[in-house]
C-alpha cells in the first residue's frame, strides 16, 4: 500500500504506518502486522465488490 509517496508493507513500523492504521480504523500501534494486513485485504475486497456492482448496473 502506498501512502504519501511511501510504500508500506507488512513488517514495517513507524509514524506512516500508524497514520495508515488510523485511516483503516484499526489499532494505531505503528506496527504493520497481521491485523493491518487483514484490514487492507478486507478493504481491497470491498472495493472490488463495489466496482463489480457498479459495472453490473452500468455506472
Amino acid at each position: 500500500m502506498k501512502t504519501g509517496g511511501q510504500l508500506l508493507k507488512q513488517g514495517m513500523q513507524g509514524h506512516a504506518v500508524a497514520e495508515f492504521q488510523k485511516l483503516l480504523g484499526v489499532k494505531a500501534d505503528g506496527k504493520f502486522g497481521a491485523g493491518t494486513k487483514k484490514a487492507v485485504v478486507d478493504l481491497s475486497r470491498h472495493a472490488e465488490q463495489l466496482d463489480r456492482g457498479q459495472r453490473a448496473l452500468g455506472l
